[in-house]
C-alpha cells in the first residue's frame, strides 16, 4: 500500500494563522489632495487602542495605507506643515476587511470665496440659490447654497471674479458682486421675491392692482403677487407665472381666457387668480403666453396647454371650442418655447421646429394647408416644403410670425401689409407669404416681438431694430417715416435685454433695468405719466410712487393697451 504523506506545519505558520482566527486582520487606505490633486509627502498617523501610533507617508497619487492591523478602532489624521485638511481626522473601526476611501482634502493652496444668502424680510436663510462663478468674465464653477444658505469656493488664484446669485422669481442684492482675489473673503447676499408692475389701460381690470380705472398712466404694482418669474399680456387679460409653477391670471374673462373656470360677458379679475391645474399635480409651468382671447402655458414635460376663446382653433385640442380651463393642445412633445398671435398660437419642438394652428387668414401659420383654421398643431415648412429648423425665439403678431434661428438671423411669414416681414409688400403676392422669409441686414439677433403691424428684434450686443408700420409711432424712429419695410435701428436706448410689442406699441427692458416705450399712447400704456399724445421716440416708464424712472425691470410684456413687467427688488 502506499502510505500518505502528512503535512507537517511550523510553530511559527501556526502561531500566526491561531491570532489572525482571534484577532482577525484588516488595514485602512485612501488618498489625500489638494484641490482636487494628489497630495504627495503628507504624514499620515495611526492610533488605537491596541496599538502605538504609527505613521505613513502619501505616494505621488496621493495615497497611504495601512495594513495588518488587529480588530479594534482607530483615528486617522493627516499631518502636514501649512496645510489644514477636511475633515482633520476620521475614526474607523476594524474587523477583517479592508476599509477604502479614507480620504482628506486640504483646502489650502489658494483663496476661497464664501458667503450666505438670506431673504432681506425676516434675514431667513435662502436655500436652493444657484451662485455662478466667473473669472475675467469666464466662467469658473457654479454651486447651490445649503439648507442654511451657505456656498462656498475653494481653491481659487489671484484674479477678478464675479459672484451672481440666482434662483427664479427672486432678485438680490447686491445682483453680483465683483472682487479681485488676493486673500479670503466672504460675500453674502440679500434676496427678495420679484413683483409684477402694470401700467395702461384698466377698465377690464387688467392692471390687477384690484382697481378698475379708465386708464392709470404710470407703473403699479400687481397685488398678491411673489415670486414672479414671467408675465404675459393679451388683449384686455395678463398672466403671471411664478416660481412654484402655478399661473395667474386676471382681467377680461369673457371667453374663459382666466383659466379659473369662469366664463361670460360679466367676468373680470382686478386681482390674480390661479389658473386652475387640470394637468398633472406633478407638472409644472415653465413659460406662458397671451393671445387676444386665449392663454397658453408650457410645462415641464414638454407638453402644451391652452384656455380662453377657441373658435379658430387657436387652443388646439381639436375641438374649435372655448374652455374656460385649461386643455392640452394635441400632438406635442419637447416643445421649448411657445407664443401667441392674436388668434392663433405658436410652438417651438426639438431641434427648433415650429408648429402652429388657429386662424390662418393671411398665412401666418407658415404651413401648406388650404384649411384657414387648423384646429391641431402642424409644422411650418419652407418654400421647399421641407420643415423649417434651428429657431431659438419666437413671436405671434394679430397675423404675422415673427422668428429668431440660433444663428441669429430672422426669418419671418404671415400677413404683409405694411411691410412687417422685413420685405417690400410688394414682392409678396397679396400682402402675404405662408413660407418663411429672411429679414435681411440683421445678425446676432436673440429676441423678437411682434405687434399688430410691426416688428421689433435685439440683437446680442443690446441694439433695438423694427420695422413694418409706424403709423402711431410704433417704430421708435420719429414721425416722419409712416412704414419702413426693412429694419431700422431704434436710437437713444442702453443695451437692451428683451422685448415686447403691444397693439401699437413697443417696450423694452435695458440690461440696466430701466424700461422704455414709445408708440400709441392713448391709455397711458408707455407708463410715463401721460396719456393721449403718441410718442414716436423711446420714453422712460415713470415710477408711479417716486415720480422717477422705473429701475430693476427684468422682463416685460405687452398687450392691446396696457403693458406689464416683472421687477426685482
Amino acid at each position: 500500500m502506499v502510505r500518505k504523506k502528512r503535512t507537517r506545519w511550523g510553530l511559527k505558520a501556526v502561531l500566526v494563522a491561531s491570532l489572525f482566527l482571534v484577532v482577525g486582520c484588516g488595514s485602512i487606505s485612501g488618498t489625500v489632495s489638494s484641490c482636487g490633486a494628489p497630495l504627495q509627502g503628507v504624514t499620515v498617523e495611526l492610533k488605537g487602542a491596541t496599538c502605538a501610533s504609527t505613521t505613513t507617508t502619501t505616494d505621488a497619487s496621493g495615497n497611504y495605507r495601512f495594513q495588518w492591523l488587529a480588530k479594534g478602532t482607530y483615528t486617522v489624521t493627516p499631518l502636514m506643515s501649512g496645510y489644514s485638511f477636511t475633515p482633520a481626522n476620521q475614526t474607523v473601526t476594524v474587523v477583517k476587511a479592508e476599509i477604502k476611501g479614507v480620504n482628506f482634502d486640504a483646502g489650502s493652496g489658494g483663496y476661497s470665496v464664501s458667503g450666505t444668502i438670506t431673504l432681506t424680510s425676516g434675514g431667513a436663510p435662502l436655500p436652493g440659490v444657484t451662485v455662478e462663478l466667473l473669472k475675467d468674465a469666464a466662467p469658473v464653477s457654479s454651486t447651490t447654497t445649503d439648507a442654511g444658505g451657505n456656498y462656498q469656493f475653494t481653491c481659487l488664484s489671484g484674479g477678478v471674479y464675479t459672484i451672481t446669485p440666482s434662483i427664479p422669481g427672486y432678485g438680490f442684492s447686491p445682483a453680483n458682486r465683483q472682487e479681485t482675489l488676493n486673500s479670503s473673503v466672504t460675500l453674502d447676499f440679500g434676496a427678495a421675491p420679484n413683483t409684477a408692475r402694470a401700467w395702461g389701460l384698466a377698465t377690464s381690470g387688467q392692471l390687477g392692482d384690484g382697481q378698475t380705472a379708465v386708464v392709470n398712466a404710470s407703473p403699479v404694482e400687481v397685488i398678491n403677487l411673489s415670486k414672479v418669474v414671467a408675465v404675459a399680456a393679451g388683449g384686455d387679460h395678463s398672466l403671471a407665472l411664478l416660481n412654484d409653477g402655478t399661473v395667474w391670471a386676471w382681467g377680461l374673462g369673457a371667453s374663459g381666457q382666466l383659466g379659473d373656470g369662469s366664463s361670460g360677458d360679466n367676468i373680470q379679475r382686478n386681482t390674480p387668480v390661479q389658473v386652475s391645474t387640470t394637468w398633472d399635480n406633478n407638472r409644472k409651468a415653465v413659460a406662458i403666453a397671451a393671445g387676444a382671447e386665449h392663454s397658453m402655458a408650457l410645462l415641464d414635460d414638454g407638453t402644451v396647454w391652452a384656455w380662453g376663446k377657441g373658435d379658430s382653433g387657436q387652443l388646439g385640442d381639436g375641438t374649435g371650442a372655448d374652455s374656460p380651463v385649461p386643455v392640452q393642445a394635441q400632438g406635442l412633445t419637447g416643445v421649448t418655447a411657445i407664443a401667441c398671435g392674436g388668434y392663433y398660437s405658436l410652438a417651438v419642438g426639438s431641434g427648433g421646429t415650429v408648429w402652429t394652428w388657429g386662424d390662418n387668414s393671411a398665412g401666418q401659420l407658415g404651413r401648406v394647408t388650404a384649411d384657414l383654421l387648423p384646429l391641431t398643431p402642424g409644422q411650418v415648412v419652407d418654400i421647399n416644403n421641407v420643415a423649417i429648423t434651428n429657431v431659438a425665439s419666437i413671436a405671434g403678431g394679430d397675423f404675422h410670425t415673427i422668428t429668431a434661428k440660433s444663428d441669429g438671423t430672422v426669418w419671418a411669414w404671415g400677413g404683409n401689409y405694411y411691410g412687417q416681414l422685413g420685405v417690400n409688400p410688394a414682392t409678396t403676392p397679396n400682402n402675404m407669404s405662408i413660407n418663411p422669409v429672411q429679414v435681411t441686414g440683421l445678425s446676432g439677433i436673440v429676441t423678437v416681438a411682434a405687434g399688430s403691424n410691426h416688428s421689433i428684434v435685439a440683437g446680442s450686443d443690446g441694439t433695438v431694430w423694427t420695422w413694418g408700420s409706424n403709423a402711431q409711432g410704433q417704430l421708435g424712429i420719429g414721425p416722419s417715416t409712416p412704414s419702413s419695410f426693412t429694419p431700422v435701428v431704434v436710437n437713444g436706448l442702453p443695451a437692451v435685454a428683451t422685448v415686447a410689442a403691444g397693439s401699437y406699441h413697443s417696450v423694452v427692458a435695458g440690461s440696466d433695468g430701466s424700461v422704455w416705450a414709445w408708440g400709441r399712447n392713448n391709455a397711458g400704456q408707455l407708463g410715463n405719466g401721460s396719456t393721449g399724445a403718441d410718442e414716436y421716440t423711446p420714453v422712460a416708464v415713470i415710477d408711479f410712487l417716486t415720480q422717477l424712472p422705473l429701475t430693476n425691470i427684468i422682463k416685460v410684456g405687452a398687450g392691446a393697451s396696457h403693458t406689464i413687467a416683472v421687477k426685482s427688488p
